[in-house]
């Protein structure tokens, strides 16, 4: 589960170029923001339909708070079922501060502002510098991240540079290939 419109269209190709035909299945489903009353409903029936779950959230005080309240229901898991964007896995703060959030755009500026930079020169809004960059992608939220995960997989093959993707994306393509590898053996063990 994503937590917004850049991820439901990022993942995809992501994952397809880190995880090859173990990507076939994957389903990326959009939250719509980690505050909404969907993100109960789509973890419940993905427990009640007994489907492998990961959340990747916005590392953001609104996403914090709704992963406490879930974690805190019995809903969620968030040691193993949670991925934060960001360059660790630490759990965001739930305080109204106005730090600014670690959303996927800035995680992926961190990683590679080049294909940032072309992501938005390819939907015709070109940064002018760095700082510009960050505007300039959440102008383009709900359009810009397939157009992103092409651009970031075309200059960093998972198979030959894994080591330089953020570590929230090598921990969810590890998370997704354990849930696969759980999943197909119990298919085996049906069989």
């Amino acid at each position: 589960m994503g937590d917004g419109a850049t991820e439901r269209a990022f993942l995809p190709a992501v994952l397809r170029e880190a995880l090859g035909l173990l990507a076939h299945g994957i389903s990326v489903v959009d939250s719509e923001g980690m505050n909404r009353k969907l993100v109960e409903a789509i973890i419940k029936f993905a427990r009640h339909v007994d489907v492998p779950l990961v959340v990747f959230a916005d590392n953001d005080s609104a996403g914090g708070k709704e992963i406490n309240s879930l974690q805190e229901q019995g809903v969620l898991d968030e040691a193993r079922e949670v991925v934060w964007a960001g360059t660790d896995q630490s759990r965001p703060s739930t305080s109204n501060d106005k730090g600014g959030s670690v959303a996927i755009e800035k995680m992926m500026i961190d990683a590679s502002p080049v294909a940032c930079n072309a992501a938005c020169e390819a939907l015709g809004l070109p940064a002018e510098n760095t700082k510009d960059l960050l505007s300039k992608m959440k102008k383009l939220k709900g359009s810009i991240g397939t157009v992103l995960a092409n651009e970031f997989v075309s200059r960093h093959s998972y198979l030959e540079e894994n080591a330089t993707w953020p570590s929230p994306l090598t921990r969810l393509v590890d998370l997704l290939r354990e849930r696969l590898n759980d999943a197909s053996d119990l298919g085996e063990a049906i069989e």
